[in-house]
């Protein structure tokens, strides 16, 4: 038998590839959370307030300055920084997040009322849908803040405080959860693997520790009742899905219990009337001639037929002798002994003692159910039992053969004949224990030429012999 492969694997690969989906899933659901959050902190009054303090501070200095030049671009790389740092009061811990995102996604200008650039942290330049609302808000009239929200791109404006012509703008470009994601898919895919793989094993392990163990004890309850302890019990205390079988598994045994005890007062109620019927048929007949024959002597005076009469009844005493020796021998149990060996023990012992000579074919008899072995055995007894009686033969043929999903049991002696399927208790006897066959008949047919009996009845499901 090939080595079959375990439930462990199996249930492992499964998680696995459940696992996968479910992990990405629940990253994708993080880049979203972190997008969200990350866009409430953009919106919030901290970061208004933060833009208009540094706007002052660099009015103040370019005022002192006068000028534009390399200091206003180291003032406005290390404002940058300070918001991308973790420490800072505005991002805080988002700006790990923004860091994950783009390489730049904080970028701070210094822009003239034509909303070009006089001074930029980065190089690189503005994004057009940016631009575009900067040239829109040229005018300088209004002081105040002013920001906008294009998709993932965030820009603040604020003009500087003295200084009519300059104003600062602040600009986050964020990635969007499907970017963040893509992004974080292509670099940690192995580690996303790898958890996967991690958590596949651990619910296998899980499931084998609480699942595969319930499932063994159900095996070997049912290997107990398979060898006849009907007392095991698989006593699963769980009250899920496979607690409820196994509650419903328990109840198994004890109506197999309950069944085993009503089928064997019913085989011996069975046996109890067929052994009844054997002994009506045989015993009784004969012991109620042989007291008509002792009653006879008692009253004959003649000591020659005296003698006649109890040699007689002596016959009737030996007959009934060997009637109980048969009946009890069909009582015995005859163990590891085939069912066709038994019949021609039998046949041939009953040749021996008629002095009828016999041939056999018993090649169906490996067929026949173990249920219906006793009624074989009692037709066979009657019918020969016929046979020494009235028929005066001196050969019986006796096959016992099968035919597709049929069996077909004939004795045909060469006798006188003159039997009749109506006629006489013994083939009464023959009839009824053919009809307790499934689908069993019997077919007498007498003539001159001798007497044949045929059985026919259908092949049971079990038909192996002990």
């Amino acid at each position: 038998m090939p080595k079959q492969l375990g439930l462990l694997p199996k249930l492992a690969f499964f998680f696995l590839l459940l696992a996968l989906p479910a992990l990405l899933l629940l990253d994708f659901v993080r880049a979203s959370i972190e997008f969200n959050a990350l866009t409430r902190t953009l919106e919030s009054d901290q970061l208004r307030r933060e833009i208009q303090r540094e706007q002052a501070a660099m009015a103040r200095h370019l005022t002192e300055r006068e000028l534009v030049g390399l200091g206003t671009t180291r003032d406005l790389e290390r404002w940058v920084l300070r918001l991308a740092q973790r420490s800072h009061k505005v991002l805080g811990d988002h700006a790990l997040t923004l860091a994950e995102q783009r390489r730049q996604p904080i970028r701070a200008f210094l822009v003239d009322d034509h909303g070009q650039i006089v001074v930029d942290s980065h190089t690189g330049g503005f994004n057009k849908q940016a631009h575009d609302w900067l040239l829109s808000e040229a005018p300088r009239d209004d002081p105040t803040l002013r920001w906008r929200r294009q998709g993932s791109l965030f820009t603040y404006l604020h003009p500087l405080e003295g200084i009519p012509d300059r104003s600062l703008v602040l600009q986050f470009e964020l990635a969007t959860p499907a970017q963040n994601f893509l992004n974080r898919a292509r670099i940690e895919w192995p580690i996303m693997l790898l958890d996967g793989l991690l958590l596949a094993l651990a619910s296998a392990f899980f499931l084998r520790a609480w699942v595969i163990a319930r499932l063994a004890r159900m095996r070997a309850a049912a290997l107990e009742w398979r060898q006849g302890n009907l007392q095991t019990r698989i006593n699963d205390p769980n009250r899920d899905e496979i607690g409820l079988i196994s509650e419903e598994l328990d109840r198994v045994p004890v109506a197999l219990d309950a069944l085993m005890q009503a089928n064997a007062a019913l085989i011996g109620a069975d046996e109890r009337a067929r052994l009844a019927r054997d002994l009506h048929d045989t015993v009784k007949q004969k012991a109620f001639g042989l007291a008509m024959q002792l009653a006879a002597v008692e009253g004959n005076p003649d000591p020659a037929a005296r003698s006649n009469l109890l040699k007689e009844c002596r016959t009737l005493v030996a007959d009934i002798q060997r009637s109980l020796v048969e009946i009890i021998d069909d009582l015995k149990p005859v163990a590891g002994v085939p069912f066709a060996v038994r019949l021609q023990n039998d046949i041939e012992a009953w040749s021996r003692r008629s002095g009828i000579a016999v041939f056999i074919d018993l090649s169906g008899a490996d067929s026949v159910a173990l249920t219906d072995q006793a009624n074989l055995n009692a037709i066979l007894s009657e019918a020969l039992a016929n046979v020494h009686r009235h028929s005066q033969a001196r050969r019986v043929d006796i096959t016992l053969i099968r035919q597709r999903n049929e069996l077909q049991f004939s004795i045909v002696d060469d006798g006188l004949g003159g039997a009749r399927a109506s006629a006489g208790r013994g083939i009464g006897h023959l009839n009824s224990r053919a009809a307790e066959l499934p689908n069993g008949h019997c077919r007498i047919d007498s003539d001159a030429r001798g007497t044949r009996i045929d059985i026919r009845w259908t092949l049971r499901q079990e038909t192996k012999t002990p």
